[in-house]
């Protein structure tokens, strides 16, 4: 029995009522599940998913972000819900558990989704761009949901955190550097962000003024925001967070307030913390807070005036990822970090726009390849690279989803010569190896 019937088979106890796939589609399932061994695991567990995916609203659209919302509410908060969450005081940071299953609901959910961006993208209903673009606004729902869940608890501990010039509540915002930040995250991506707050003063609880000062309730909310992201169950994790990205790094304070923040990047800020800040977007908690830091740093990120030796710089860091990440004998295989790889456009895109950007306004964009298209569009990048560079970057991201795909994992290193290497041809495509190899 094929793997498409023996799910077809399962259908009717499973099927939660959704219309039968048509019989087009078992060539679908067939084609992610000899992809991809851990969404076949995951159409085993849960059969209904083949249904849900092959009506045409979820086959064939491309999701906006109020799609994720919707599916969230209404498949995911069931009726009832909300009156077993007024009643839960434990969550993130003692047990984890709560009345409702906060989660692992959340958990489920972004499992399917990103099955049905998995199943789009191999069976070529959509294109890689697409995918990156739908995997990036579910990225930002599922964040900030895990951001409103663990204020709820924190809140309904310690009470409002306050901000006393203002006299009104403390505002906190997550950002996103890297490829979340630019919207074009993948199937593993890890998730860079930066954490801060405005606002000085003590939180409220009641009308009263408590003892706990605004600085200390963000940094707990902040270690279990991502404690929840992180946190591993039987419905997996939602995301890898990296936080290596803020000032100081591993040893720097997890928040910030956003005058601390400014005032780092204004006295001690890198060229490399200035590439990475070009990517920068709010994607949790007070959006408008985000986009006035961006704002305060804007001539941080596209200074008007250079140093000459920014290249330089700039070259200094690629040549270390290499060594110190990759190591000289993947180096060809490494499609992420290696030679001509992924990191190659990733890194000359934004090193372009640092130098002209604070000159032309129209360059500051984070999204890569929004940006070089106005490189070329502008006269700053020749048209026949950009289109060649575009190309190559989207064929790379698609081998990586590939890669990845597998087994879940941040994986970036092409199979040695072999049998393994086989299968990722004929997962693009490419009848003879050969192709893909010259490719």
């Amino acid at each position: 029995m094929s793997f498409a019937a023996e799910i077809r088979a399962r259908l009717p106890q499973a099927g939660g009522g959704l219309p039968v796939p048509p019989p087009e589609a078992d060539a679908r399932l067939e084609r992610l599940a000899e992809i991809s061994p851990i969404y076949r695991d995951l159409v085993v567990k849960y059969p209904a998913y083949w249904s849900w995916v092959e009506q045409m609203q979820n086959r064939d659209e491309t999701f906006r972000y109020a799609a994720f919302s919707g599916i969230w509410k209404q498949e995911f908060l069931r009726e009832g819900t909300k009156d077993q969450r007024d009643k839960g005081t434990k969550g993130a940071g003692e047990d984890g558990e709560s009345a409702f299953d906060f989660d692992n609901a959340l958990r489920r959910f972004r499992r399917k989704l990103s099955f049905r961006a998995a199943y789009r993208e191999v069976n070529e209903l959509c294109d890689v761009a697409v995918s990156v673009q739908e995997l990036s606004l579910l990225a930002d729902f599922v964040l900030r949901e895990a951001l409103r869940e663990t204020t709820r608890i924190w809140q309904q501990r310690l009470g409002v955190p306050w901000d006393d010039e203002a006299g009104a509540p403390a505002r906190f915002c997550v950002l996103a550097l890297g490829k979340l930040g630019g919207q074009e995250i993948n199937f593993c991506s890890d998730v860079d962000i930066i954490l801060f707050y405005s606002g000085d003063g003590f939180c409220r609880r009641d009308g009263v003024v408590t003892a706990i000062d605004t600085g200390e309730f963000y940094a707990r909310l902040a270690r279990d925001f991502c404690a929840l992201v992180q946190k591993q169950t039987e419905d997996g994790f939602l995301f890898n967070v990296d936080l290596r990205l803020r000032p100081e790094g591993d040893s720097g304070p997890l928040v910030r307030s956003m005058t601390a923040l400014t005032s780092y990047y204004w006295t001690a800020g890198q060229t490399w913390e200035r590439l990475a800040f070009i990517r920068a977007r709010p994607v949790a908690g007070d959006l408008q807070l985000g986009a006035e830091l961006l704002d305060e740093l804007n001539p941080f990120r596209y200074p008007r005036a250079v140093s000459p030796g920014l290249l330089d710089e700039v070259a200094g860091v690629k040549s270390r990822l290499e060594r110190e990440v990759v190591g000289q004998a993947n180096l060809e295989r490494d499609i992420k970090n290696g030679w001509g790889g992924i990191r190659e456009v990733e890194f000359f895109v934004p090193a372009k726009q640092l130098l002209e950007g604070g000159r032309n306004p129209f360059l500051q964009t984070g999204l890569l390849t929004e940006a070089l298209e106005r490189l070329a569009r502008y006269g700053k990048v020749a048209r026949e690279d950009a289109v060649f560079l575009k190309s190559a970057y989207l064929f790379l991201r698609l081998v990586e989803h590939r890669l990845q795909l597998r087994e879940e994992h941040a994986v970036h290193e092409l199979p040695p010569p072999g049998p393994g290497r086989v299968r990722i041809a004929h997962s693009l495509a490419f009848v003879e190896p050969e192709d893909f190899e010259k490719r």
